[in-house]
């Protein structure tokens, strides 16, 4: 008995992490805010569809008064996702860090994870954000 071999086309590869855990992958994004302001948002992290997003954590500077973060996501085409699905940073003001527990989300289209400033202040420094995710595929 012959047993086939079909390997995914070279373009398939691109889109699907691999590595030593297999599908499971693992990403930083840094960004330096220059005057976030309310309700603003910038994109860190792309994860791929049919992911199962599994943990995000990361750190911040201290941003300035009356800035208020969350982590969240949305969708590369700009359509809405969740803009505080994985954590909060209630006081922008203080340099920390977060790693909040949440139930794995599954997303169907390509997203960003971001960061969003809904505190009525400016946020201003460092935030590094680093998001686990493992792609299953449709």
């Amino acid at each position: 008995m012959t047993v086939q071999v079909i390997a995914p086309s070279a373009e398939k590869r691109q889109l699907v992490p691999g590595g030593t855990w297999g599908n499971l992958k693992q990403n930083r994004g840094a960004v330096t805010l220059a005057a976030l302001a309310q309700n603003e948002q910038a994109g860190l992290i792309r994860v791929p569809a049919f992911s199962y997003i599994t943990q995000v954590s990361g750190t911040n500077a201290q941003l300035g008064a009356g800035s208020v973060l969350e982590i969240g996501y949305e969708a590369v085409d700009g359509s809405p996702g969740d803009p505080d699905a994985f954590a909060d940073v209630a006081d922008g003001n203080v340099a920390g860090g977060f790693n909040t527990p949440f139930a794995p989300v599954y997303v169907t289209e390509d997203v960003y994870i971001t960061v969003k400033n809904t505190g009525a202040g400016a946020a201003t420094g460092d935030v590094t954000v680093t998001c686990q995710y493992e792609y299953v595929g449709t």
